[in-house]
Order: structure tokens, then C-alpha cells, then sequence
């Protein structure tokens, strides 16, 4: 019987999967302030839930004062951009402080933590731009195999098998327009 990633519950509702192969994660469509305010709010999960998180403790707190005006900024924006900024940011802490992503999640945000100690407070917003997707990737990869599992398992509760390609390599190696060139002497098969 197939299991779920990362120890995760059988019953685990994910974001929406959009047309576009993406999720609806709260990182969709920011603007800058939120932009910036997501990255700072997944760099704090990290510090509270990260097993390194005491470590992080001084270099968060080493952004809150090198960053302080842009994030102060951020926030006034993101406030009055927002009629009910205390609910989203349940939605956004929540979000980061998902178990079965942690293991991958917590070493992105200490790289990036480190990372945003060398930024300069005017190029903060561009540092978030990049740093975002970059957070948000753990949990994508975990949504992306809940979802398998969850083929899987359907597979598996029908009786069949998820169907697999499967290829001779040593096809691709007689066929010159596949090896660029004249066709290459085989020097092992299995």
C-alpha cells in the first residue's frame, strides 16, 4: 500500500492545484510589501520551528534591525493593503510551519537567512522577489508527491498499477540523430 511523503496524514487537504500546474499557496500574485512581509514571516517560522532555530535567533534578529526600514514600510503597506492582515498572517504562518515540509524547508530558509544579512536594506525587496519562490519550493515538492501518492494509491486501491514507460537505451545508441553522430561502438550491454 502506498504511503505518504514525509509521514504526512492520509487525509491531508492540499492547496488548490491550478490550471496552470501551480498551487494556491498564499505566495500567489504579492505585492512588494507582502512580497517582503512573507519572506520575513518564513524566516521567523524557521527561527521558532527549525531544530537549528536557536542558532538562527541572533541572525534574525540581526535583519530585523539592518532591514528595519524596509520592513516597516512593508508592514504600513501590506496593513493598508489588507482589511484583515491578522487572519492573513495565520494563513502565511501556517502556511511555513507545515511538518511534512520542514526537513526541507528549514535549510533553505538558514541559507537564506545568512543571505539576507549580506543585502543592503534598498535592495531588500528584490532580495525577498527571489527568496520567496525559493521558500515556497519545499512546499510545492511536497504537494507535488502527496499528490503521486495520492495517484498511487488510487492505482493501488483499483488493483493496477500506475503505468511506466519503459525504453531500451541501447535503442537510442544505434539511432544517430539520438548520438549526434556516427553510431557508437556498445562496449557493455546488460
Amino acid at each position: 500500500m502506498p504511503k505518504p511523503p514525509a509521514s504526512a496524514a492520509i487525509n491531508l487537504k492540499l492547496p488548490e492545484l491550478l490550471a496552470d500546474g501551480s498551487y494556491a499557496t498564499p505566495n500567489r500574485n504579492l505585492s512588494d510589501a507582502a512580497t517582503i512581509w512573507h519572506v520575513r514571516s518564513a524566516l521567523n517560522v524557521a527561527v521558532l520551528g527549525c531544530p537549528q532555530g536557536t542558532a538562527l535567533a541572533a541572525d534574525y534578529n540581526q535583519l530585523l534591525r539592518i532591514h528595519r526600514d524596509p520592513l516597516k514600510r512593508a508592514h504600513s503597506s501590506l496593513s493598508a493593503e489588507s482589511r484583515d492582515l491578522d487572519t492573513a498572517m495565520t494563513r502565511v504562518y501556517n502556511y511555513f510551519s507545515q511538518p511534512p515540509a520542514q526537513r526541507d524547508f528549514c535549510p533553505v530558509a538558514t541559507a537564506l537567512l545568512s543571505q539576507s544579512l549580506t543585502v543592503q536594506p534598498a535592495d531588500f525587496a528584490s532580495f525577498a522577489r527571489a527568496a520567496l519562490p525559493q521558500l515556497d519550493a519545499p512546499f510545492i515538492a511536497f504537494y507535488r508527491a502527496y499528490d503521486a501518492y495520492r495517484a498511487d494509491l488510487a492505482f493501488w486501491r483499483a488493483g493496477a498499477q500506475r503505468p511506466q514507460i519503459a525504453y531500451d537505451g541501447r535503442d537510442f545508441l544505434r539511432d544517430a540523430h539520438m548520438t549526434g553522430g556516427e553510431r557508437p561502438k556498445i562496449l557493455a550491454t546488460r
